[in-house]
């Protein structure tokens, strides 16, 4: 006879629904339009292989705390979020016109940020921290297909919310795609994060498939 033993503790499961979600170009063109300004101070800055760690600290910073993070355990460690962008950053398919920062100067720096006509700041040096800059939103995008890219992540700091920076990181992403030439993007976003599905929704993006993800309680 097997004895119950009370000090046994077993990972209670539970589901969690995952939404994939679409755009067509060619159904939705104004999304490859481009965002409106960004407000005053704030600056875009273009892909930079100097970047990675920046985007992954960015990524860490926005998602530590939120609700994804429970799902994506990665999203609670610093270095598994620079791991996860280096791996983006390395991708066969990876598209530096999809992959944006968002800026400002750092507190205290009264410098003028130097931008071109699309208020496109490219990075001076090969040592970002060099720069004064506080970085604030990222995405990044992979192409899957010849026409068809992936968004990986679309990531605001949490004090930066609220703001517009996600829908303006979006669409600046979306346009470089566009660029690129994909005519189609695909993203994941989780059910119960409804101001990100509300984003993508109002967006232009469309649901094609809902699924559902394991995650282990302790």
């Amino acid at each position: 006879m097997i004895k119950n033993d009370s000090s046994l503790q077993f990972p209670r499961v539970r589901y969690v629904k995952r939404l994939r979600m679409s755009i067509d170009f060619e159904e939705y063109p104004e999304a490859a339009a481009g965002p409106k300004p960004l407000p005053n101070g704030f600056v875009w800055i273009p892909w930079d292989k100097h970047l990675t760690e920046v985007h992954g600290e960015v990524k860490f910073l926005a998602f530590r705390d939120s609700y994804d993070s429970e799902i994506f355990p990665t999203f609670r460690s610093r270095s598994a979020c620079l791991g996860l962008m280096r791996s983006i950053a390395s991708h066969s398919g990876f598209l530096p016109e999809g992959t944006w920062l968002i800026a400002r100067r750092a507190p205290g720096c009264s410098l003028p940020i130097p931008v071109n006509d699309r208020n496109e700041y490219q990075l001076r040096s090969p040592k970002p921290e060099s720069e004064q800059l506080e970085f604030i939103a990222t995405i990044q995008g992979i192409r899957t297909a010849p026409r068809i890219a992936a968004i990986q992540n679309v990531a605001v700091r949490p004090e930066f919310c609220g703001r517009g920076f996600g829908r303006a990181i979006l669409m600046k992403g979306l346009e470089g795609f566009y660029r690129a030439g994909i005519r189609k993007v695909t993203l994941e976003a989780t059910g119960g994060n409804v101001p990100a599905v509300r984003l993508y929704e109002t967006s232009g993006f469309h649901l094609y498939q809902t699924l559902y993800k394991e995650v282990y309680v302790s």
